[in-house]
């Protein structure tokens, strides 16, 4: 199963920079942005009614994103392949512990993911609106642990999710450009999918770009 993703996605991947007609005058970019998700679409309470020492339910995620874009025949509509890596802004955690007495968390989140998508466009020379739809690979986790044997009854607490496979990030914005520079605020969404554990992150992503 892992084999048919990869080779799908390279073969996405060959199509979006490949398939350009020879003739066809390409105007490559580059974007680099800093990206920010947030994770409580993804979180209940239950950790919150057994234990004081979850509060975890609206930690951030903060981190880059780099993608490579192409134009297409159409004036309308790019190409693009990229990548994305975040980690958990509130890597939270306490520790209080004596001789045979614990009161302990931590929580963890982090992951990322390559993708590959077509960019609808409404252009102009320096202003204009943007929108992207992708599809990749990604791959999450999240990792919260409770334990307190101070009080009765005792707190166990371990919850272990993670993603791996197909997954999808979208996007709306619009961008401003001087020259080959641009900056491109967008908000953002991304599905990280699989079958023990599925992640919907919303967010935004503020890139600049550079054209080639």
């Amino acid at each position: 199963m892992r084999k048919i993703i990869l080779v799908t996605f390279l073969t996405c991947c060959s199509f979006i920079l490949f398939s350009q007609e020879k003739e066809q005058n390409i105007k490559p970019s580059i974007e680099i942005g800093y990206s920010v998700l947030f994770n409580n679409l993804n979180s209940d309470n239950y950790a919150n009614f057994k234990s004081s020492l979850a509060s975890w339910e609206n930690t951030a995620l903060n981190g880059m994103n780099i993608k490579f874009a192409v134009n297409s025949k159409h004036s309308f509509i790019d190409y693009f392949v990229g990548t994305t890596f975040m980690v958990g802004a509130d890597q939270l955690g306490s520790t209080s512990w004596t001789s045979g007495n614990t009161n302990s968390s931590d929580y963890i989140i982090n992951g990322g993911g390559v993708y590959a998508g077509i960019s609808p466009k409404l252009k102009k020379k320096h202003f204009g609106l943007t929108s992207e739809f992708a599809i990749g690979v990604f791959s999450f986790k999240e990792y919260l642990a409770i334990f307190n044997n101070t009080e009765t009854p005792v707190i166990d607490i371990y919850d272990k999710k993670t993603s791996s496979g197909l997954g999808a990030i979208s996007s709306v914005g619009f961008y401003f450009k001087i020259g080959k520079i641009g900056i491109s605020p967008e908000v953002t969404a991304i599905f990280s999918g699989s079958s023990s554990a599925s992640f919907i992150f919303y967010g935004f992503n503020i890139p600049l770009s550079y054209q080639f």
